[in-house]
């Protein structure tokens, strides 16, 4: 197995994951931990808004590297404007970490989903 396809095979069990974007203005890496769901080769991230930094960074910059462990995986991001899309995905992620919820555990038509199609 590389490096890549280990790191996936991991990255779709584990909790969170660092997301690093580029910095919009800077040009540097800004790099978060984010919680997320892995669909084939798509990663799904609710965002708290689009004007959170590391959404309006992946707007301007949509190359980003995931990170797990000691893999590195190459993607494209991008808000996810289709419903159906955003409905799937928010069911898997409110799925994942229902037991780790205080609030709300179901979709909203307003959440802020962001798909990272990760290169093959």
């Amino acid at each position: 197995m590389t490096g890549a396809s280990a790191g996936r095979t991991g990255l779709a069990h584990a909790a969170t994951c660092r997301l690093a974007t580029t910095g919009r203005r800077t040009g540097r890496p800004h790099v978060v931990s984010v919680w997320f769901v892995l669909e084939g080769d798509t990663l799904f991230v609710l965002a708290r808004g689009v004007g959170t930094d590391w959404v309006r960074n992946v707007q301007a910059q949509p190359a980003v590297e995931i990170c797990y462990r000691q893999a590195r995986l190459a993607g494209r991001a991008r808000l996810v404007a289709d419903e159906q899309e955003s409905h799937r995905a928010q069911a898997a992620w409110f799925a994942k970490y229902s037991g780790r919820l205080a609030g709300p555990t179901e979709d909203s038509p307003d959440a802020t989903v962001i798909a990272i199609d990760l290169d093959r």
